[in-house]
């Protein structure tokens, strides 16, 4: 009965509630909420505004301090996770706002991120911020740096900041005072996960080699570094500091990066740790006692498009005058990477390696600026001084190939002059006589010579047999230069004429040094003539102007452009 009495009040109070009419809801919306830990951090995440010359490998390492490279793989995924917006974790710019997650288990504590702004005047550097305004003496200036590069993970080189550039430094006490006071001892660096290569005891190269070697770098359209630190990032994570004193870097511009190890300084552990998984990083091992000859070889081999290889013949440049220069070696460029060619494809780059004996000179300008022209670029070494440039002109010959122009018969008269050969021009010779035959006549020569006790009569027109018959009686030997005939063969025929000894072939005319070693061959064909008054070579083709005084000064060859 209790329950029954229940039960109608039960129902009389529903009915109060929902008035009759109304229908009961068949089904009520519901909100799900789905709590999800992410990343698994014990923390809640935390922002940070991206600074110039940030990469998210630099902001984990400023932030997070020593991990493993599986940890921080890990934590590359929670921050993509965090940022569903940041689709490329390669590409953060300047001012953006990104989630990172709070403490990350496994990583060491992480450095001081708090830090008093100063922005850079004119004649700054570190050091002297550093003693002039935090107080820390010289000999402690260097652990200061490095942890103001770890509150600055943007500055790149320490050695190089600019007026005008906002940098943070520890709000905390820097690791001394000034003289005076006591010092204390520098704070410990914190740990990143591959250690500073530390190059082992071993000969340094000299100097000399090292400014040699950069100068061929540059000339190849390379750099190399031997001052301050170079961070190399890692395939899985990570960087290395290399120190350039000890270990130059050289970068060339197909993207290669070799390092430079002299009797093999670096560690074993770190070769293998750089060259893994990077096909574009590489080390050469040279050795101070090596020809400069072999340590080039060894750069140049270990990038990835060029190639230094001995040379067993000289290279054949131009046509006329064919230059043929010789070379000890030549560096190609096999082949243009291919992000490179996409943008603007290029013959690839060759040059040509020469070394000289001490004393020897170097090509002369004009000869090396054919080969570049050619697409050789011409270095030329001496193991002492480093590169050479091209001799410059030794003066002011401002010679070229006599062009004669005008006909036939006006090329020939040149040549007769130059052969010191007399002629007339435009004689007239008797040929009847009024009182001997009944009537006056004489003939027109356009050029008449006299060599040797013989008489040529030269003639652009033909004559009659009859009047050549009678010329020969008064001991004239008639020659037609006909307007048909080609400038060289009337060039032979009036050689032959006068008996002036004429010769068609090709001529080479070596280049040499002062110690007497050919450095160059120039060839062409030609006819060469010969006389007491001289020799000259008839080419039928434009000498170039400046190789011509080269010619000219060293075998006093005398070129007629015929």
């Amino acid at each position: 009965m209790k329950i029954l009495c229940r039960c109608t009040l039960l129902l009389l109070t529903m009915m109060l509630i929902f008035p009759a009419g109304q229908a009961w809801p068949s089904r009520e919306p519901t909100a799900r909420l789905r709590f999800e830990r992410i990343g698994g951090y014990p923390k809640q995440h935390r922002q940070y505004v991206v600074r110039k010359g940030d990469t998210l490998e630099r902001i984990v390492r400023s932030q997070f301090g020593k991990m493993s490279n599986r940890r921080m793989s890990s934590l590359y995924t929670d921050i993509q996770r965090l940022n569903p917006g940041l689709t490329d974790l390669e590409r953060i710019q300047e001012g953006q706002t990104i989630l990172l997650p709070g403490n990350v288990p496994g990583a060491g504590a992480p450095p001081v991120t708090a830090g008093t702004p100063y922005m850079v005047k004119k004649g700054d550097t570190l050091t002297k911020i550093l003693t002039r305004d935090f107080g820390v003496t010289e000999r402690y200036a260097p652990a200061s740096i490095r942890q103001i590069r770890r509150l600055n993970p943007s500055l790149a080189n320490p050695d190089r900041i600019r007026i005008g550039e906002v940098l943070y430094f520890p709000q905390k006490p820097l690791p001394a005072v000034k003289e005076g006071k006591a010092e204390a001892r520098p704070e410990k660096e914190a740990a990143v996960e591959i250690p500073k290569a530390k190059p082992a005891e071993a000969p340094a190269p000299s100097v000399g080699r090292i400014e040699t070697i950069r100068q061929i770098v540059r000339a190849c359209n390379g750099q190399l570094t031997t001052r301050g630190q170079y961070i190399l990032p890692l395939s899985r994570g990570g960087q290395m500091t290399i120190d350039c004193t000890s270990i130059p870097v050289v970068e060339f511009s197909d993207g290669s990066l070799i390092l430079i190890d002299f009797a093999k300084r670096l560690p074993e552990k770190n070769r293998k740790l750089i060259t893994t998984g990077r096909k574009r990083y590489a080390i050469a091992s040279l050795l101070p006692e090596e020809p400069l000859a072999e340590s080039l070889q060894k750069i140049f081999d270990a990038s990835r498009t060029y190639r230094m290889t001995k040379r067993s013949q000289p290279l054949v440049l131009n046509e006329n005058p064919q230059v043929v220069l010789r070379a000890d070696w030549q560096v190609s460029e096999t082949k243009q990477p291919a992000s490179e060619a996409k943008q603007s494809p290029k013959k690839p780059a060759s040059y040509a390696l020469s070394f000289l004996a001490e004393g020897e000179a170097p090509l002369p300008e004009p000869a090396a600026n054919i080969s570049e022209q050619q697409g050789w670029k011409i270095l030329e070494i001496s193991e002492k001084t480093g590169m050479i440039s091209a001799a410059d002109k030794q003066d002011a010959l401002h010679i070229s190939p006599a062009t004669p122009s005008g006909s036939a018969v006006d090329l020939v008269a040149d040549l007769m002059s130059r052969l010191d050969i007399p002629t007339v021009r435009d004689k007239n010779i008797q040929i009847f006589e009024k009182g001997k035959d009944g009537f006056n006549l004489e003939i027109h020569g356009d050029l008449t010579a006299e060599y040797q006790g013989k008489r040529v009569l030269f003639n652009a027109k033909k004559m009659p047999q009859q009047f050549i018959n009678i010329l020969k009686q008064k001991g004239y030997e008639v020659v037609i230069l006909d307007p048909s005939l080609s400038r060289r063969g009337a060039v032979e025929k009036a050689m032959n004429a006068v008996n002036v000894p004429l010769a068609a072939g090709d001529y080479s005319f070596p280049l040499k040094s002062s110690t007497g070693k050919t450095r160059a061959d120039f060839r062409f064909p030609a006819l060469k003539i010969s006389s007491p008054k001289g020799t000259w070579y008839l080419v039928d083709f434009d000498f170039n102007p400046d190789l011509y005084p080269l010619l000219y000064r060293n075998g006093e060859v005398n070129i007629v452009r015929f």
